[in-house]
């Protein structure tokens, strides 16, 4: 359902919108495949200011394909999801986000080859 509002960028909070996002959602979930719709989602997320996409962030930040970047790097990524980076970076942002990627790492670590 992210990846639908996202993509249609409708703002209202109205019960219609939602019901309507839930049906595109629905549709979706039939004609892509999880992984494909993930992988959609990553190429549009908004990460912060200048940044949309996994894939532009890598550059932007670190100088690296997606594929490249190590585990703690990916880390970073994946928490700008929840911290988005603001148009000046505070310390107290950074320190956020490194303790997010940091709690990643950690779970990643405990779950094992669990879920890959």
């Amino acid at each position: 359902m992210q990846f639908v509002r996202t993509q249609t960028d409708y703002r209202q909070s109205t019960l219609t919108r939602k019901i309507y996002e839930m049906w595109l959602a629905f549709l979706l979930q039939y004609r892509m495949e999880k992984k494909e719709i993930l992988r959609s989602y990553l190429s549009v997320v908004y990460l912060g200011t200048g940044l949309k996409g996994v894939e532009l962030t890598a550059y932007e930040l670190f100088n690296k394909s997606v594929d490249e970047l190590s585990d703690y790097e990916t880390a970073f990524v994946v928490a700008l999801m929840v911290y988005p980076r603001p148009r000046s970076e505070p310390p107290v942002w950074k320190q956020r986000v490194e303790r997010r990627a940091a709690y990643g790492l950690d779970l990643l670590t405990r779950l094992g080859d669990r879920y890959e």
